[in-house]
């Protein structure tokens, strides 16, 4: 992610922490989504996605995410989602004709609800129902969860990551995923030879 996203999500995280916490306030300073110039572009790098709650994903201008991002924080302070809800998750952020677009992983059909996944994401009885998460934008921390819960998580860790700045990514290898007392569970390897992340961008951080 070039410096300016940076800088810029570490502004909104500055600008998020310091919002008046009166929930009964009025909510001002609406984006109009429908001026053309929320998501004009010349180039992917100045689009951003924006993830109102209870709602598909939106894109916009890196110049108005700060706005956009802001509205729709406030407002899911308001609003009570409906849990049983899917929605699509963004793969990628294009600038297609000018104008900022999303490509969009449609969600997977949901599955019967098992309550001790909903309150444990990492519970399993058998050790191929266990993965490691591993997420660039979370810095490349391992996670073990169930496969099922995967989806589920993936999604939180990311809304949590989208103001975090990685200096440091975990490039420790994953061995021996395994369940273990209902938990799944896996060992960290150091590598014997230490990595120069600067030679490294993006997937490649957490490659095993």
């Amino acid at each position: 992610m070039p410096l300016f996203r940076f800088a810029l999500l570490f502004c909104l995280a500055f600008a998020a922490a310091s919002l008046p916490a009166a929930a009964d306030a009025p909510l001002t300073g609406r984006p109009d989504l429908t001026n053309p110039a929320y998501t004009l572009c010349q180039k992917d790098d100045e689009c951003l996605a924006v993830s109102p709650a209870c709602a598909a994903p939106v894109a916009v201008n890196t110049r108005y995410y700060g706005q956009v991002y802001l509205w729709y924080k406030r407002l899911s302070e308001r609003m009570t989602c409906d849990t049983s809800l899917t929605l699509p998750r963004v793969k990628s952020e294009q600038c297609v004709q000018h104008r900022c677009t999303l490509e969009l992983i449609k969600p997977e059909a949901p599955k019967p609800a098992n309550a001790k996944l909903l309150e444990n994401p990492s519970y399993c009885d058998a050790d191929d129902e266990c993965r490691a998460l591993i997420l660039t934008d979370d810095c490349c921390v391992k996670h073990f969860v169930n496969k099922d819960s995967t989806p589920r998580m993936e999604a939180e860790i990311k809304a949590k990551a989208v103001l975090t700045t990685c200096f440091n990514f975990d490039r420790r290898h994953v061995t021996h995923l395994r369940c273990e007392n209902h938990q799944c569970t896996g060992d960290l390897e150091v590598p014997n030879e230490a990595v120069d992340d600067s030679r490294h961008t993006g997937k490649d951080r957490c490659e095993q």
